[in-house]
């Protein structure tokens, strides 16, 4: 027969057909062929009409699969004892690693419908579903592998897929304080579980003491959460709940509704990366904040993008503040020079800046004007079910404006944060999480005065039930 490779070149070279889709391989597969395909034959049958043509193609390419592994038993010589067959390609086509519809995947299913007892087949499939985001289908596959013999990294990979999709408690105890003498006492409890695979839904409570060593005012918190991983490269995150402030003896108890909502998108291959994020949280992180009734809305956005081998990052926000009496908008806007350090870490030079509109004396320091250089790191270390631990550190320097006044003059600034997943059991972290400022002004949060040091610890114990 003639070369498959000749003949596409030949019609490409047509340019009604083109040559950009003529490649030979298991069939056609992703978010949109197969899609599309079966919508076009349905919408034809709902209206009396068959599309022959469409159905042959639809036909054509289910039978791909079955042939693709009758060829590799044939090249085996019908006999696969002992053979290790390697899959090249997983994803339905180059430059992505989304597995939706690939048909190598429907391939590697096939093969193991005929061949069971593959357990090395069956811990690739595994981990190509963590890829995925499908914790549930991986527990499937990894637990096949595992009945078949394979130990070792398979049975650690099966305990730390079967605690990702279990139900979870975690009891959390925070404290934070300023350089101003305000201080906040929390305890919270957060319950989540599996309702699909690559979905959770969780709820959680708080209870909470903000003071500043003379006052001491309750606070109380719940909310409802659900995350999302719809696809390999998407992220969803959702809240929502409510907040309850008790000043005391300094006003009237008040309650806020509280949200957020979160999408995180990054291509393949070192691509671009988009976050979308709206968040409204009450600031009541001192006692006087508590009596003014200070509530931020806020939205923002960044984008990622790949240039040579650096990367370049943008970003910007624009939100209110709302105390009694006054309505405050704050925008800013932010960039960065990344250098990526292996898929660990990153070395950045980031430039941020922020606005307010108004003056205020409802309890935060709002400047006209307040600008932040900075040369940061961050590196991640650990995985597999190990220990995790990652620190974000920065150093630089930042200058305010006040209302009507120049920009004063620019001022040391430090930042750190770090985050520690030690694993006592299987199923069961320990997590401490840890940040500190001492710098004029935050620029991911609000300041009490322009002469501010922060530091807040955090520390939980993640109990998933298997």
């Amino acid at each position: 027969g003639a070369d498959v490779h000749h003949v596409a070149r030949g019609m490409g070279l047509d340019r009604r057909i083109g040559s950009k889709f003529l490649h030979p391989g298991p069939g056609y597969g992703g978010s949109c062929f197969p899609k599309d395909t079966r919508a076009i034959q349905e919408m034809a049958r709902d209206n009396g009409m068959e599309l022959r043509i469409v159905s042959a193609v639809i036909d054509v390419n289910d039978t791909r699969v079955p042939k693709m592994v009758a060829k590799v038993a044939k090249a085996a010589e019908g006999d696969l004892r002992d053979k290790t067959v390697c899959l090249l390609g997983l994803t339905f086509k180059p430059n992505t690693d989304d597995l939706r519809e690939s048909p190598a995947i429907a391939v590697l299913d096939d093969w193991l419908s005929r061949h069971p007892d593959d357990a090395e087949g069956w811990d690739l499939l595994g981990r190509e579903q963590v890829r995925a985001g499908r914790p549930g289908a991986a527990e499937r596959s990894f637990n096949n592998a595992v009945a078949l013999g394979r130990g070792g990294d398979v049975a650690e990979r099966l305990v730390n897929v079967r605690s990702a999709r279990a139900f979870a408690v975690e009891p959390i105890g925070a404290y934070e304080r300023d350089s101003d003498g305000n201080r906040t006492a929390r305890v919270r409890v957060a319950v989540d579980g599996p309702v699909a695979d690559g979905v959770r839904v969780g709820v959680a409570g708080a209870r909470g003491e903000i003071g500043d060593g003379v006052l001491a005012m309750p606070v109380t918190s719940g909310e409802v959460r659900l995350a999302a991983r719809p696809h390999s490269t998407l992220r969803l995150d959702f809240a929502g709940g409510a907040a309850r402030y008790d000043p005391g003896a300094s006003g009237a108890p008040w309650t806020a509704a509280t949200g957020e909502a979160r999408l995180r998108w990054r291509a393949p291959a070192g691509g671009p990366a988009l976050e979308v994020r709206g968040q409204r949280m009450p600031l009541g992180t001192t006692p006087l904040l508590v009596v003014t009734e200070a509530v931020r809305t806020e939205a923002r956005g960044s984008l990622d993008l790949p240039a040579g081998p650096l990367r370049l990052r943008g970003g910007g926000r624009a939100g209110t503040i709302r105390t009694t009496g006054q309505s405050n908008t704050r925008t800013g806007v932010s960039g960065a020079v990344v250098y990526p350090v292996g898929w660990q870490g990153e070395l950045t030079v980031q430039y941020h800046r922020l606005a307010y509109a108004d003056p205020t004396e409802a309890g935060y320091f709002a400047p006209r004007l307040a600008e932040t250089i900075e040369a940061g790191g961050y590196v991640e270390l650990g995985e597999g079910g190990g220990v995790v631990a990652a620190i974000d550190l920065g150093a630089g320097a930042q200058r305010t404006a006040e209302h009507g006044a120049l920009a004063g003059p620019w001022k040391p600034s430090l930042r750190a944060w770090g985050y520690l997943a030690v694993p006592l059991a299987p199923g069961r972290d320990l997590r401490v999480e840890f940040e500190g400022y001492n710098a004029p002004f935050a620029p991911e949060g609000v300041t009490t005065s322009s002469t501010w040091r922060f530091v807040s610890l955090s520390a939980g114990l993640r109990w998933a039930f298997r």
